[in-house]
């Protein structure tokens, strides 16, 4: 099958079967994202078998980056969010957890 490779974050639906991008025969052992787009990701790579680490970036950062949950008018973390909580998956608030956001904050 001849198939266009595009990015991740520019296809429709995703993942609509990522092992055919990724060459993997089984769900990843850890995923990260940051919008109820990657809800499926993180759901998928939870599915499997054995230890996995999902991980969810809640940009909560108005000044030094953007913020946006639920209502937000440029992201939404809405599904993901209270999955994440409901299933104890890691979330990140950038705003209270990361002392650095991008490297020419360092002083």
């Amino acid at each position: 099958m001849n198939r266009e490779r595009q990015p991740w974050g520019r296809r429709v639906g995703r993942p609509q079967d990522p092992r055919h991008d990724a060459g993997a025969s089984a769900a990843p052992i850890a995923a990260f994202g940051n919008s109820d787009g990657d809800l499926q990701m993180l759901q998928w790579t939870a599915a499997g078998s054995g230890t996995r680490l999902m991980v969810l970036i809640h940009h909560t950062d108005a000044e030094r980056e953007w913020a946006y949950d639920r209502k937000s008018s440029i992201g939404r973390l809405d599904k993901a969010l209270d999955e994440a909580k409901a299933k104890d998956w890691t979330v990140v608030d950038m705003k209270k957890d990361w002392k650095v956001i991008y490297p020419f904050e360092k002083k």
